[in-house]
């Protein structure tokens, strides 16, 4: 790479780290290009972004970003993963897929400024997603009006069984 393409992919990283609302670091030493592909297409699917990158340039790019504090974390061969939007669904898709491939050891990751250290990661992941979270809270929005149609209801079976018991008397 000559200094023209070197400044493009800082140039790069530092829009994707100005924009990530999560930044996972791992190092894929281990995984073969149809584990890789799998793995980006998992993350793409989810609106995240997959970047193998050289730890100078990464470093480079986090420099005077909320994700400088990932610095330490790039050493050796170092993929980059981050999306901008569901930081759960990003870090559940990573967590297993790591947990499949042995080939990709988890470094850290974090979340703005705030770290994220494996045992963090990992109950990030365990989180339900935005989805789950979704269905859940129409759940609890739809069971009041439910209940009520129940006991508006009632009475009116009440007077109906009470009526055909009668009449069958």
């Amino acid at each position: 790479m000559n200094r023209k393409q070197k400044q493009t992919v800082v140039e790069n990283l530092q829009k994707a780290f100005s924009s990530a609302a999560i930044a996972i670091i791992a190092q894929n030493s281990g995984l073969n290009a149809k584990q890789t592909n799998t793995l980006r297409n998992k993350v793409r699917a989810i609106q995240g972004t997959t970047l193998v990158a050289k730890n100078t340039l990464a470093k480079l790019g986090a420099k005077g970003s909320q994700y400088d504090s990932l610095s330490h974390l790039l050493k050796g061969p170092t993929m980059l993963l981050y999306t901008d939007s569901d930081p759960v669904s990003l870090a559940k898709a990573v967590v297993d897929f790591a947990k499949d491939n042995q080939g990709l050891q988890l470094q850290g990751g974090a979340m703005g400024e705030k770290v994220l250290d494996l045992q963090t990661l990992n109950a990030l992941a365990a989180l339900p997603s935005l989805e789950q979270l979704r269905g859940k809270l129409v759940g609890v929005i739809q069971a009041p009006a439910t209940k009520v149609t129940g006991v508006i209801s009632a009475p009116a079976r009440n007077i109906i069984g009470v009526l055909k018991a009668y009449s069958e008397k």
